[in-house]
């Protein structure tokens, strides 16, 4: 509808009827001269947002620690990974630590290329996290002032537009995720740009544009990115089709500048995918990795604003919250969280009443209106049909984060009736704003619970036994497993939040004391189990096998812990095993008793023969069959060509890929154990004795696009083994066997992100250079 897209950002002389007759001077009170000197007027705006910023975080300011939720759990240990591997001088691209090995550089939230990452090794890890956090937070206001500045005619306005952007509980709420706090700011100023590249088509607004597109896929939160875009994509489109109809109505040169802004939108948009692409391109193979792809609408649902839970918009605790221990609303307490203040609800209101035929209202007004609509999930029958028309919404998940463009419409909603109402009604000054953000102060103030910074670098008691338990450090490492993590994530995280705050020491100790999730990390632990956001399915599918043959104390159970080098188990007291090789060690501690695997598997053995098996039912079949024993047998997967790759005759060995070899164990003699002589995150380098037949060499670690093998410095083929690991053919005799992990597809996207940024730079450059010739001349 022509009525609901949003005109040109424009300052036209105030309209005579909706400014107060001069036969009633307004009286000027002392703090609006103040506000009307040129630096304060400059500068005051974001002076205010810097210290709106620091009030709501004000427990940052006093030297302390963000620590709860996926902070803690996820995003602490990631980092401190990253800052050990970047001191070192080199990229972390790959995480062993985490069911077997998954990627880092690709995984969606590492956020490795993002510029705020430079500071990293030079800081501590907790006070990296709460100045990005304050950064961030602050530039949401900012970002936001400057958008809507454009939609404005006076700073305050705009200003009270930023004030419900940056202290809505929508981001507050999720700080605990600082890649969504990361790309949050972005949303306005991609918008701003876009009004740009709208207003006066050029080099320099696409540059600028191409640069904020950068950077949005950069800090780190794909799902955050996509909302960006996609509701960037309607504004823009809006916009056109709003120029468009205007050149109608003027002459057919109006056409010419339209053209011009679809090039430079289309340009920005390809030149800002392009600088991303070293981070873009690994995510985009890692999403075909995952089982992420396959989610149906249902699973996608997890996450979703209840009708019930408008009502937080006017009574914020009606459910309760997290740092009281009361909170009984559906889902999560952060996820449908809304809360943007009285005073915007009533400023949002008298804009939709007053100012219902502008385009930016009815545009905004639509877009919050679809927002939530798709908020409420599957039930509400909106995002049922978004999931399955609109491309790219069937690969996140937690409907609810629809808010989050929610919350940008109330913003520009609530400075368009702060506008309206100064200029039908009264002025407004210091109380208008601190009817503003106190509500909001109020109410964002308890959403992150801090500690104490020394409470982050606590070792758990059980460290030191745990590292001995499971040989870490040395060549002979195992892995730890935790099977039922879940359920201590859920009584920490979800169970009543009664570990939410205050702040109890003896609570943060004992979540650490759990290694749930990814804390193994903190101790060089690898584990078979782990959390990732974007995991690769291959193993995730083995040790789903695992848990449940442990839950149902099957047989086989030895047998996969062989595939997946289990040493050591943590179980909840209580849980009894049969099988005699696992024995219990030590007193239990917090609930957990840590078993010993008495088999002690090797990372790495020597098989005789190997079976030809596809697709993901059979292979699970064939791991768990009685009969199978990974010591023997090899079960090879995604090689179909490998009968043809194998070397046969003069250049090589006889190797197939089926019955055809040796059966009885009788024909070959035993294979020598494979020893480990070097292990990096990305490479590792074993001794094989082969004796006079050739074997196939297993590695327990999971199998990705972008390793590599070779044999004595000879390039080999890697084959998947075992469903979910990797392997390699070796010759007769003693050999070198050496696994690498470089992926090419992480060299093409470093390859055009540097040709991206050389663009940029030399587009800045010339636009400098034009800018001071024309001052020269001027």
């Amino acid at each position: 509808m022509p009525a609901a897209t949003p005109v040109a950002p424009r300052r036209p002389p105030e309209n005579p009827a909706l400014v107060p007759s001069d036969s009633a001077p307004l009286r000027i009170s002392p703090w609006q001269r103040l506000a009307q000197t040129p630096l304060l007027n400059r500068c005051g705006p974001y002076a205010a947002l810097l210290l709106f910023a620091l009030a709501l975080l004000w427990p940052l300011c006093l030297g302390r620690s963000l620590y709860w939720g996926d902070i803690m759990l996820y995003f602490d240990v990631m980092l401190r990974y990253a800052q050990e591997r970047l001191r070192q001088g080199q990229l972390p691209l790959w995480n062993p630590y985490v069911l077997c090995g998954q990627p880092y550089i690709g995984n969606p939230q590492s956020s490795v290329f993002y510029p705020t990452t430079l500071a990293l090794p030079f800081l501590p890890v907790w006070l990296y996290l709460s100045l990005n956090s304050l950064l961030h937070l602050f530039l949401c206001g900012a970002f936001a002032y400057l958008f809507l500045r454009r939609w404005t005619t006076r700073p305050l306005s705009a200003l009270a537009g930023a004030f419900v952007y940056m202290g809505s509980a929508c981001l507050l709420g999720r700080l605990q995720f600082p890649p969504m706090l990361q790309t949050a700011p972005y949303f306005p100023l991609v918008l701003m740009l876009i009004d740009a590249c709208m207003d006066a088509p050029g080099p320099v607004p696409a540059l600028k544009l191409a640069a904020a597109v950068g950077l949005t896929l950069l800090a780190g939160h794909p799902q955050m990115a996509y909302l960006i875009f996609l509701c960037s994509a309607l504004y823009g489109l809006a916009r056109l089709w709003a120029t468009s109809r205007q050149a109608k109505r003027r002459r057919g040169g109006e056409a010419v500048s339209v053209r011009s802004a679809w090039r430079c939108l289309l340009a920005a948009g390809a030149l800002g995918l392009l600088s991303a692409s070293a981070q873009l391109l690994p995510a985009l193979q890692l999403l075909r990795e995952s089982p992420r792809e396959e989610m149906t609408a249902f699973q996608a649902n997890r996450f979703v604003l209840e009708p019930a839970q408008l009502l937080t918009l006017i009574a914020p605790r009606f459910f309760g919250h997290p740092a009281s221990g009361d909170y009984w609303g559906g889902g999560n307490a952060w996820e449908p969280a809304l809360f943007v203040g009285w005073l915007p609800l009533l400023l949002i209101g008298y804009a939709a009443w007053r100012c219902r035929r502008e385009g930016r209202v009815r545009f905004w007004g639509a877009v919050a209106v679809l927002s939530l609509w798709l908020a409420l999930g599957v039930n509400g029958g909106l995002y049922w049909l978004a999931f399955w028309l609109v491309p790219g919404v069937s690969k996140f998940h937690d409907p609810a984060r629809f808010l989050f463009i929610t919350t940008l419409a109330f913003a520009m909603l609530t400075a368009v009736g702060t506008e309206a109402l100064r200029i039908r009604h009264w002025q407004t000054g210091l109380p208008f704003v601190l009817g503003l953000i106190v509500p909001l102060w109020w109410y964002g103030q308890d959403w992150n619970p801090t500690v104490p910074p020394d409470q982050m670098a606590i070792r758990p008691a059980r460290a030191r036994q745990l590292r001995a338990e499971t040989g870490s450090g040395t060549s002979e490492a195992g892995r730890l497993y935790h099977p039922f993590y879940d359920l201590y994530s859920r009584r920490y995280i979800s169970d009543g939040y009664r570990d939410y705050g205050p702040y109890d020491p003896r609570a943060v100790t004992a979540m650490f004391n759990t290694l749930m999730l990814n804390l193994n990390m903190r101790l060089g632990l690898e584990a078979a189990f782990g959390y990732e956001p974007v995991a690769v399915a291959a193993p995730v599918q083995v040790e789903g096998l695992t848990r449940q043959a442990l839950k149902r104390g099957e047989p086989n159970l030895p047998t996969l812990f062989r595939l997946l080098n289990v040493r050591t188990l943590l179980l909840p007291v209580g849980v009894r095993l049969t099988d005699t090789r696992l024995q219990q060690v030590g007193a239990p501690m917090d609930g957990l008793q840590l078993w010993r695997n008495q088999d002690r598997p090797p990372r790495a053995w020597l098989v005789r023969r190997v079976r030809h098996i596809e697709g993901a039912m059979r292979i699970s079949a064939a791991l768990t069959a009685s009969d199978f024993s990974p010591g023997e047998l090899a079960i090879l997967s995604g090689a179909s060509d490998a009968n043809a790759a194998m070397p046969q005759g003069r250049r090589g060995y006889p190797f197939w890929l089926d019955s055809t070899w040796p059966t009885e164990a009788s024909e070959t003699p035993p294979a020598a154990p494979v020893t480990l002589t070097e292990w990096r995150p990305e490479a590792v380098t074993m001794r094989a004795d082969c004796g006079p037949s050739p074997a196939f060499l297993v590695y327990s670690g999971a199998a990705y696009p972008g390793w590599k093998a070779s044999v004595d410095g000879a390039s080999t083929r890697l084959f998947r083994a075992n469903g979910a690991l990797m392997g390699v053919a070796v010759p007769p005799g003693k050999h070198r066997v050496r696994l690498t992990y470089m992926p090419e597809v992480f060299r093409v996207g470093v390859y055009l992100s540097l040709l991206a940024c050389g663009a940029l730079a030399a587009g800045v450059g010339v636009a400098v250079s034009s800018q001071a010739k024309r001052r020269r001349n001027g």
